[in-house]
């Protein structure tokens, strides 16, 4: 990724810090394949939902102070999957912990690349990292916090079942994103493998302007911003139960950032991992921010927080299921001779130390 790109990730952040917008994230221009194939169609730029909490400018008084030490958090999209981040900051477990959480939206290939720099602390990309890990790059994930993605395929108006999309083109991410390989694994089990071709866009925004103005006739996007547009007339042709088990979301970091900065890691993790409890223990206190933060009604807010509930992590460490398809899809994805080992992609001496509190 460009210097330029990685800059641009740190004015998100500055802005999200203010309680500002995060920079707009721009669509590519090229059609990724969803096997062999390539689509050649241009994607219109997208403006990314605004990543800082609606909540933080309500309590600005310590940061402005410069008593809480900051950290800069990346999610791919602003999300309901990103939930426990929002919570964690809303509720105020980062303050609590002495962190002055910067949340921004960038994507997951500059994400990994702007952790190597410095520029970002935490990503919570999970299988970016895990895939830029097994490609030899310094980069591990200290915590897993969800089990099962929480994408649905969001079809054209009048769309009724994901046969239709054979021969079509769908919004996606870049290959070896999670959104792809989820796409990909989604549509060889349902006997679509090599029969639909795909349109990169790098964020959900981006996916959705696909659906909208007549460019692809599917995307696959999170739920929270699948309900939106469902109530539109846009068709849902995939739930996330459909799609398999695999390490979702979390926190990745470097190497370096690890050993150097150990203690800011660890304590933003320590309010990360409260927040995810609050994922799956409070409801009253956790459907209102989600409702907030990710343009919900309350009912919907509810019905996405029982569907996340089950997939949520207790400690912070996958399961057998999801960490067996993750390592079985990156053995054929990266070509590698043998199944991954844990000890290339994670790094879970964090949580060690924690669990030893």
């Amino acid at each position: 990724m460009a210097r330029s790109a990685i800059s641009g990730a740190l004015a998100a952040l500055v802005l999200a810090s203010c309680g500002g917008s995060a920079a707009p994230a721009p669509a590519t221009t090229t059609g990724a394949p969803s096997s062999s194939a390539s689509a050649g169609a241009s994607v219109a730029s997208t403006v990314a939902k605004p990543a800082a909490s609606a909540s933080s400018t309500a309590k600005p008084s310590a940061a402005a102070s410069g008593q809480l030490r900051p950290l800069k958090i990346s999610v791919p999209t602003k999300g309901s999957a990103f939930s426990y981040l929002y919570v964690a900051k809303d509720l105020g477990f980062f303050e609590q912990h002495g962190i002055d959480a910067q949340i921004a939206v960038v994507p997951p290939a500059n994400a990994v690349t702007a952790l190597q720099s410095g520029d970002l602390d935490y990503a919570a990309t999970i299988g970016s990292t895990i895939r830029a890990a097994l490609r030899g790059l310094p980069v591990r994930v200290v915590m897993v916090g969800s089990n099962r993605p929480d994408f649905v395929i969001l079809g054209q108006k009048g769309l009724t079942s994901l046969d239709q999309l054979s021969g079509k083109l769908i919004g996606s991410d870049a290959p070896q994103t999670t959104t792809f390989v989820m796409l990909t694994e989604l549509m060889k089990r349902k006997g679509l493998a090599g029969k639909y071709q795909t349109l990169t866009a790098a964020n959900d925004e981006g996916r959705v302007a696909l659906v909208t103005n007549g460019q692809a006739a599917a995307c696959i996007i999170e739920v929270s911003t699948a309900r939106i547009f469902e109530k539109q007339g846009y068709s849902e042709l995939a739930p996330t139960t459909d799609f398999p088990e695999e390490p979702f979301v979390g926190l990745g970091a470097s190497q370096a950032a690890i050993q150097k900065k150990g203690d800011v890691l660890r304590d933003g993790l320590q309010a990360v991992l409260q927040g995810i409890d609050a994922m799956r223990n409070q409801k009253d206190k956790v459907v209102p921010i989600m409702a907030k933060e990710f343009d919900l009604s309350a009912e919907d807010a509810g019905q996405i927080f029982d569907a996340l509930r089950p997939n949520w992590t207790a400690d912070g460490k996958p399961s057998q299921a999801a960490n067996d398809f993750e390592f079985a899809n990156d053995k054929d994805a990266l070509e590698l001779k043998e199944l991954p080992k844990p000890e290339q992609v994670y790094d879970f001496s964090l949580l060690d130390q924690l669990s030893k509190k």
